[in-house]
C-alpha cells in the first residue's frame, strides 16, 4: 500500500501535466492506420501472386481434380452398397 505522503508527491508529480489535444488525436490516427494496415496485409500477400485467387490457381493447376474427386466417392458408394444384399431394400428389388 502507498502511504498518504507517496500519494501525495504522485499527485503533485502528474498533476502538472497536461494531455495535449493534437497529441490524442494523432495517437488515436496512428493507431486506425496501424488497424488498416493490419486489415489490409492479407490482400496484399495474395495480389501479390500476379493473378488470380488461389482457388482459380487450383482449378487451372488441376482440371481434372473434380472428376477424380467424384469417382472415387462413386467407387467408394457402390462398394459401401455391395455387401448389403441380404437387407430389405435389397430383398425388395
Amino acid at each position: 500500500m502507498q502511504s498518504t505522503e507517496d500519494r501525495r508527491r504522485l499527485q503533485r508529480r502528474y498533476a502538472d501535466e497536461q494531455v495535449r489535444p493534437l497529441a490524442a488525436v494523432l495517437k488515436c490516427a496512428a493507431g486506425i492506420a496501424t488497424l488498416f494496415i493490419v486489415a489490409a496485409s492479407p490482400w496484399v500477400v495474395l495480389s501479390a501472386g500476379g493473378g488470380g485467387m488461389p482457388a482459380e490457381k487450383a482449378v487451372a493447376a488441376y482440371p481434372n481434380s473434380m472428376d477424380e474427386s467424384r469417382r472415387v466417392y462413386e467407387e467408394r458408394r457402390q462398394r459401401a452398397e455391395g455387401p448389403q444384399e441380404g437387407t430389405k431394400a435389397a430383398l425388395a428389388k
